[in-house]
């Protein structure tokens, strides 16, 4: 990533549990932190999540009020209250891309795919959806090696 993007200083946080709102507050707290404090781009800001850390996504972009310019979710479960999130038009303008597996027997890619059309129905003009035939459940190993999403993720900016 250095060499294709010099400029360019990546932060990455990993974060713990989604269903615990205190979480989600002290997430966005490290953000308007980082924001306030480094010189980055308020703009570029990205979130990405796998297996259960897409849940925090999800959380993250539900409460999000135009902190992130994209969001990534490899082999995520995808709940109810997230379907209902992918529905909705400010979910739907965040710029997303969700792969996953299909021989998944973690997480059922019926549910990628009824996000996924959750959130073209909302409106959604950048969504991508890559499903791997012939994987299971770990798919972020192969979606974060993907040459295309480095240059995608960064090409996504706020306005």
């Amino acid at each position: 990533i250095a060499s294709a993007y010099p400029s360019v200083v990546a932060v990455i946080h990993a974060p713990g549990d989604p269903a615990d709102r205190a979480w989600t507050d002290r997430t966005l707290g490290l953000v308007d932190g980082l924001l306030s404090e480094q010189p980055v781009d308020p703009g570029r800001v990205y979130v990405a999540g796998a297996s259960g850390s897409a849940l925090a996504v999800w959380a993250l972009v539900s409460r999000d009020d135009g902190r992130f310019a994209a969001a990534v979710i490899a082999a995520g479960p995808f709940v109810p209250v997230v379907s209902d999130l992918a529905g909705s038009a400010r979910t739907a303008e965040i710029p997303v891309w969700i792969f996953h597996g299909a021989l998944d027997q973690t997480v059922p890619v019926e549910d990628a795919r009824r996000v996924v059309s959750a959130l073209w129905a909302a409106g959604s003009a950048v969504v991508r959806y890559t499903e791997y035939q012939r994987l299971g459940h770990r798919v972020w190993e192969t979606a974060w090696a993907d040459r295309q999403l480095v240059p995608w993720l960064f090409s996504q900016a706020r306005r």
